[in-house]
């Protein structure tokens, strides 16, 4: 089974960043700001499109984020606050590990030649 954090920096690694030259506030650079863009969409917050660029609904992911963990609300996105997000996810299952129903037996599981004719 995949770690949520591998499977969130395996995505983050494959996302297109549109502005490769643009530098974001504090240092990050736009991979960094879309790893956080994707993993504050992982964890249920909505940063808008996954593009690596700062905005508004990034903004309010963020402070939203920092609300409901007691942080300071900045709204702002920081190295601190990007390693605490990884954290995050690597400390939790898979939402969508969660989410997945358990399998339901078909036709041919059902009636197979050896449980139609008592089994092995």
């Amino acid at each position: 089974m995949i770690s949520a954090y591998c499977f969130a920096a395996a995505l983050a690694a494959s996302v297109a960043v549109t502005a490769p030259g643009a530098q974001a506030a504090l240092g990050m650079e736009p991979p960094e700001v879309a790893r956080a863009q994707l993993l504050l969409d992982h964890l249920g917050y909505d940063p808008g499109d996954i593009d690596g660029r700062e905005g508004p609904r990034l903004a309010a992911a963020i402070a939203a984020y920092q609300r409901d963990h007691g942080m300071a609300v900045t709204g702002r996105l920081d190295r601190a606050l990007a390693h605490r997000l990884l954290d995050h996810v690597a400390r939790q299952p898979s939402q969508a590990l969660r989410a997945t129903a358990p399998p339901r037996m078909g036709f041919h599981q059902r009636f197979a030649w050896p449980s139609r004719m008592g089994g092995w």
